[in-house]
C-alpha cells in the first residue's frame, strides 16, 4: 500500500522529535541537570546532516541559559490538567531556578533525504492543534 505524502511527512517529522529529544537526553540528566559528560550519539532517525543541525540548535539553547546555573532541561514532561481531565507531554521544558518556564513544542517540515537546512516555524502545524 503506498503511503500518502501526509503520512511520510508524518513520519519525517517524528524522526526530527525523536532525534531532538536524543540529543537533549544526551546533554542532560532525567532531572535535567547537565549530565558530567555528554553521552556519545545513538542512533539517529535522520540524516547526519540533519542531526548535526539538530544539535547545533540544542546547543544554541543551552548557551542562552549558561548564565542562569540551575536552570533544568526536561525533555517530554508530562502535564495533566484536572479540570479538563486532559493529559498531555511538553516537548521540552526548560525550567529556570527563579520558576520561569520556557516551553518547546517541536515542528519540522518535510525533510528531503539531500536537504541541508532546517526551517523553525511552521505556522499549518500550529493551526492544527
Amino acid at each position: 500500500m503506498k503511503k500518502t505524502i501526509d503520512e511520510f511527512a508524518a513520519e519525517r517529522g517524528t524522526d526530527v522529535h525523536n532525534d531532538l529529544q536524543n540529543i537533549v537526553e544526551r546533554y542532560f540528566n532525567k532531572d535535567g541537570t547537565p549530565r558530567e559528560t555528554i553521552l556519545p550519539r545513538s542512533k539517529m532517525n535522520t540524516t547526519v546532516v540533519v542531526y548535526d543541525k539538530l544539535e547545533e540548535y540544542i546547543v544554541s539553547l543551552i548557551k542562552e541559559f549558561e548564565s542562569k546555573p540551575g536552570t533544568r532541561f526536561l525533555p517530554e514532561f508530562r502535564i495533566y490538567s484536572r479540570k479538563r481531565n486532559l493529559p498531555g507531554t511538553i516537548d521540552l521544558l526548560i525550567m529556570e531556578p527563579d520558576g520561569t518556564a520556557h516551553v518547546y513544542d517541536w515542528k519540522s517540515q518535510q525533510i528531503d533525504k539531500d536537504q541541508t537546512d532546517l526551517k523553525w516555524f511552521k505556522p499549518e502545524a500550529y493551526r492544527i492543534q
